[in-house]
C-alpha cells in the first residue's frame, strides 16, 4: 500500500470512491505514537499508526475499485 494514500486518508479521511467497498462497521481512527527507537530519523516524533485490519480493508476496497 502506498505510503501517500495513508497519509492523505489521515488528513482528508477515506476517498468517496472507496467507501463504497468498505464495511460501514468499520473505525478508521488513528493512534498516535511516539518514536522511541534511538537509531531512527524519527526519534521524538508522533507517528500514525494503522491496524492491520485497517490497511487489510484499504487494500481490498482498492483492489474491488479497480475491478468494478
Amino acid at each position: 500500500m502506498a505510503h501517500t494514500a495513508l497519509q492523505s486518508m489521515a488528513t482528508t479521511g477515506i476517498k468517496k470512491t472507496l467507501k463504497n467497498f468498505i464495511d460501514k462497521e468499520l473505525s478508521v481512527a488513528t493512534t498516535l505514537v511516539k518514536v522511541t527507537a534511538t537509531n531512527s530519523p524519527h526519534k521524538g516524533r508522533d507517528i500514525v499508526v494503522y491496524t492491520s485490519k485497517i490497511i487489510e480493508a484499504l487494500i481490498r476496497a482498492y483492489a474491488n475499485h479497480w475491478l468494478v
